[in-house]
């Protein structure tokens, strides 16, 4: 690669955990990788917020759901999974089907607390910017990762 004399080499070597921007409550989450690598064991009720629409989050979801937690995958995109193509599209929605897994679009996490053994998610949406849902939930998990990139 030396030998070539670049400018600039680019050593892109995945990408990292990361917690989107949130209001307050960061150390409160969970990685959907924890949860992927069996590190954290899903709690009884899940809000997973999947920042990405890719696989990770929908396996993370599923091993939830696999668990026998009861799940909700929020997303802030306008539609389900947009980086996941239609063929896999098929398994993942049977699976959440059949679990129970509850979807809801359009959403962002704009924050977590604690109140008691429960933690609640705040979320807020891109189009009604003074709207706020809350939901109560054992553990919030959280799927978004940032490029590692090195220059």
């Amino acid at each position: 690669m030396l030998a070539l004399s670049p400018d600039v080499v680019v050593i892109a070597t995945g990408g990292l955990p990361q917690n989107p921007p949130l209001d307050a409550g960061a150390e409160l989450v969970t990685s959907s990788w924890d949860i992927v690598a069996g590190a954290v064991k899903p709690a009884e009720t899940v809000l997973l917020y999947d920042h990405n629409g890719g696989h990770q989050g929908m396996t993370a979801a599923e091993i939830a759901s696999d668990a026998g937690a009861g799940v909700e995958l929020v997303s802030p995109e306008r539609f389900f999974t947009p980086e996941v193509g239609g063929m896999n599209h098929v398994p993942y929605m049977r699976a959440f089907h059949e679990k129970g897994v509850r979807i809801t679009i359009n959403t962002r996490l704009v924050a977590v607390r604690r109140d008691g053994n429960q933690l609640v998610a705040t979320l807020g949406s891109d189009f009604a910017t003074d709207r706020r849902d809350e939901r109560r939930v054992g553990q919030v998990v959280v799927e978004r990762c940032r490029s590692t990139i090195h220059i």
